[in-house]
This record gives structure tokens, sequence and C-alpha cells, in this order.
């Protein structure tokens, strides 16, 4: 009797465990997954491609994101000179967190984040410039070639106008700073308790709010099966300790690049 009933209770437990299994493996991924917007490897289509969406799937649910063209030029334009991948699109193998640092006055930064396995690595972008803001009109004279550059044009930062297939004028940035080091896992287990006491899955994903704040703070989380971003301005709490915690491990603080306006 007693031998029937271990069995018995075992088989439940292998049960239990397989429909555990099932349920995970079924988990719907809430990757875009659309080759207009993106190559499978993230790389953009289109040199105007959005990296963050417009709309984003939450369990069953489809959220309409009230996203500004001008934060979404200023998202993507950055985040395309740095040479990133679009992360809501295709799921790229491996976890990704990245951490947008735009600093209104000075030139901005990206942190990214990287597992694969048990490995972890810190990647730190800067680029020479603040990209996708508009020159007054009156300085728009001179020739143009093929393409759309701006040869003698120059904004009020001095930095070379160009004209985008919008129709828009925006400058061109370069990246000028581009470091990868190593992390542990206890690093990467960190950052995910600071986005967890921030309740960061649950939170809205882009700050409407009208700030007179230059800083903007967007942070993407990359993992498999769901992508998920919150933005917002000149944070306080946890979620501005988050950024905090991947600037401090960068060593970037120092650096004369990261204090160029």
């Amino acid at each position: 009797m007693i031998t029937t009933l271990k069995i018995w209770i075992v088989c439940a437990l292998c049960s239990t465990m397989c429909v555990s299994c099932q349920q995970q493996k079924a988990e719907p991924s809430n990757y875009v997954q659309d080759p207009t917007i993106s190559s499978s490897s993230g790389i953009p289509t289109d040199s105007l491609a959005y990296f963050v969406p417009t709309s984003i799937r939450k369990d069953t649910q489809t959220v309409i994101l009230d996203i500004d063209a001008a934060s979404l030029d200023q998202f993507s334009t950055g985040l395309y000179y740095a040479k990133e991948p679009i992360l809501y699109n295709y799921y790229l193998g491996h976890d990704i967190y990245r951490f947008s640092l735009l600093r209104g006055f000075k030139t901005p930064f990206y942190f990214i984040l990287h597992k694969d396995g048990d490995k972890v690595w810190l990647t730190t972008i800067g680029l020479d410039r603040r990209p996708n803001l508009s020159a007054p009109a009156n300085k728009f004279v001179g020739d143009w070639k093929s393409g759309g550059w701006v040869l003698d044009l120059h904004d009020e930062f001095g930095d070379t106008i160009i004209k985008n297939a919008k129709g828009t004028y925006t400058r061109r940035a370069n990246v000028s700073y581009n470091k990868t080091i190593p992390l542990t896992s206890k690093d990467w287990d960190e950052f995910e308790a600071l986005l967890k006491e921030c309740n960061y899955w649950n939170m809205i994903p882009f700050d409407t709010e009208d700030h007179l704040s230059n800083e903007r703070r967007l942070i993407e989380a990359h993992l498999k099966n769901k992508y998920w971003f919150v933005h917002m301005y000149s944070p306080e709490g946890v979620f501005k300790n988050a950024g905090d915690f991947l600037i401090q491990k960068s060593g970037v603080a120092d650096d004369p690049v990261f204090k160029k306006k």
C-alpha cells in the first residue's frame, strides 16, 4: 500500500512537471517578426526605421502607445548611428537589456547588457553629437548631392545637417566611444533585481507627461519570448538606480568623452 502510494505521488509530480514544461514552451512570444522592419539579426531594413514599437502585446492584450514622432525619431536615430540592432522585432538568440541615456545638451550614450549562457558582458557606446535635432530653416542654403548629404550647411552647434527621405533635416552622428567589458552573473542578477524592485514589467512603456527636463532614459528588455521597454524623463528612485548601475559598471563616468557637450 505504501509502495503504491509512493508510486502515485511520483507519477503525479512527474505529470505536474510535464504540464509546467509544456506551459513554459507554449508561452507566446510578443516579438513582431516582421521582415519589413529588420532582418532576423536585428539590422533595420531602412535608416528611418523606428527602434521602439508603437504598439506592444502584453499577455493577451495589445497596448497602443501614444508616442510622438519626435520621440520616436530621437530614440531611433541615435541607435541607428550607434549601429545597434532593433530589439522588438526578432529574438536575437540571447538576452539583452539596453539602456539609452539621452542627455539633452550632452552627447547620448548607450549601455547594452548581454547574457548568453554563463557569459555576461556590457558594451558602452557613445556618439560624438546629438543626432536628429532640427536646424533653423534659414540655415538651408547651398547645393545637394545624391543621398541627401549637405556639404556646406551646419546648424547652430556646428554639426553637419542631412536631409532624410522624410524631407526633414537631421544631424549625422558618429561613434566616439565603444568599449566592451566582461561582467558576472551576479551583476546580471543585481540589475534584474533593480528592475523587479521598480516593477519594470508592469510600468507604462512611454511617459507622456510634459516635462521641462532635458534628460530622457529608455530601458529595453529583450528576453526569450518577451520584449518590453520603459521611457521616463529624469526619473528618480529605483528606475534611475537601474540605469546608474550600468553607468557605474561601465566605468565611463570619468571619461572626458562622457562629459562632452
